[in-house]
């Protein structure tokens, strides 16, 4: 790990998009700084979702593809 979302460089927006539904999506940005380490990256995230029907909390989670800093 190198960053986590307490970190500045880190963003988190989440925005619903289905009301009647409960449809949201999230959107993680990263603002590289110039001394980041060079590697091979992913952003994952850590989230929970309530079932509309039985109201169950139940975890999942969500990773981008492997990006590169150069």
């Amino acid at each position: 790990t190198y960053r986590t979302d307490s970190h500045p460089s880190t963003k988190y927006n989440w925005k619903r998009t289905n009301g009647a539904l409960g449809y949201s999506e999230v959107t993680i940005t990263w603002d590289i700084e110039r001394d980041a380490p060079s590697g091979t990256y992913r952003i994952t995230y850590y989230g929970d979702y309530k079932n509309g029907w039985t109201g169950k909390i139940s975890a999942f989670t969500g990773q981008t593809g492997s990006f590169t800093v150069s």
